[in-house]
């Protein structure tokens, strides 16, 4: 265990970043300066290892396994091993956790409420109107789930707030007859979140656990990097799950998701491989790029990827179909997906029926990697780079963080 040997005289600040997918769990040690920004002092990655044939049970027991090795990484050899340049070790007791589906569910809604007289807008009164969606969504759950999980809050965001029709960040005090609420609203099992909490305070003495979304977490990112551009989807290729959140105007209009990722292609890959020692999925996406091969193999591999691309494209353009009619589809997407996967999903969203106009930007080390700091032992990972930058930020925000 660290810091219960020092005490706090002696030792400087520092905080835990984990990102939980559902094809890795990374983690890091970030510092905060005076002026709010961070960096990475170090990081690590475990792959959550691939199942042939998919359960929730052996998805979240992989998970869980490889969220404890990345915890036991980054204190054996991390955070003993960090030093300040005076020479100060470092304590942590803080741990921002971001997660991805299929942990958490999540939903957008537009409230509209008529009061027929001014009404004064407080605090208590907007948080007893969430208290009731969020209630309701837990419901709606429940109903729909084999098991009955409990629920709990993982993250609940006023997108935006219109008071007589104009949008407002500070609404609390203010009188209004209309009041419009953009929500997003983010719940998770209350077993998976223990079970989280649980594992890292095996590893680090923590006080305080705070939890995000990825969907939130990289749409702030992105709108901070992009002020210019307002329309925009965001497409997160997960093991199991794409999500997609579409944002309109600079906010968060609605998440859509569909229940096929990146390990579908694995698993059509890897029906080739029909356990040759000398086979690896890597090797057949390699055959895949390479011009010119006329190999057996690599018509079976372009078969493969081809029928995978149609079926990934037919869920994709299904649910982008399903938004809400009046509302345009934005020309840019900006594609979360791991090289050399990457292209492939690219290439599909160039095919797309929705929008033959599609402008696909990949996140990678060009937009991401500020946090890490000269001098220091982090490796590059900059899905925990944009993240550590979030968790910096997020309270200078300026969309309204009403979790509780």
């Amino acid at each position: 265990m660290s810091g219960f040997l020092f005490s706090k005289k002696f030792e400087a600040e520092a905080e835990l970043i984990i990102d939980i997918g559902s094809k890795s769990v990374g983690g890091g040690i970030f510092e905060k300066d005076s002026n709010g920004s961070a960096k990475l002092l170090y990081t690590a990655r475990e792959p959550i290892s691939f199942q042939t044939k998919i359960t929730g049970e052996n998805l979240l027991s992989s998970a869980v396994k490889s969220l404890s090795n990345l915890l036991l990484h980054l204190e054996k050899y991390g955070i003993n091993h960090l030093r300040t340049p005076s020479g100060q070790k470092y304590r942590i007791r803080s741990a921002v956790i971001i997660i991805s589906s299929p942990w958490h569910s999540s939903e957008t809604k537009l409230l509209r409420l008529n009061f027929g007289k001014p009404v004064t807008i407080t605090k208590s009164f907007i948080n007893e109107i969430l208290d009731k969606e969020e209630k309701s969504f837990e419901n709606e759950l429940k109903g729909s789930a084999r098991s009955k999980n409990d629920f709990c809050q993982l993250e609940r965001k006023i997108i935006e707030m219109r008071l007589n029709g104009y949008s407002t960040g500070e609404p609390y005090g203010k009188e209004t007859e209309n009041l419009e609420i953009q929500m997003f609203n983010s719940v998770i099992p209350v077993k998976i979140l223990e079970k989280i909490e649980s594992l890292v305070s095996r590893y680090f003495h923590i006080e305080n656990f705070i939890f995000h979304t990825f969907s939130v977490a990289s749409f702030a990112s992105i709108r901070e990097s992009f002020p210019e551009i307002k329309d925009f989807l965001i497409v997160q290729v997960g093991g199991e799950i794409t999500d997609i959140v579409v944002v309109k105007k600079g906010n968060i209009s609605e998440t859509i998701s569909f229940p096929l990722g990146h390990n579908g292609l694995l698993r059509v890959l890897e029906k080739i491989c029909s356990n040759h020692p000398r086979c690896s999925l890597e090797a057949l996406v390699t055959l895949h790029r390479e011009t010119g091969a006329t190999a057996a193999d690599k018509l079976k591999v372009e078969k493969a990827i081809k029928e995978t691309k149609s079926l990934w494209l037919d869920n994709f353009n299904k649910a982008i179909s399903n938004f809400s009619d009046e509302a345009f589809i934005p020309n840019t997407i900006f594609l979360f997906e791991e090289n050399p996967y990457s292209s492939i999903f690219e290439h599909a969203l160039r095919e797309t029926s929705v929008n033959t106009h599609f402008t696909v930007k990949v996140f990678g080390q060009e937009m991401a990697d500020k946090s890490i700091g000269t001098g220091v032992i982090a490796q590059s990972d900059p899905i925990l780079s944009m993240e550590t930058d979030f968790a910096a930020s997020v309270d200078q925000s300026s969309y309204i963080n009403v979790q509780v």
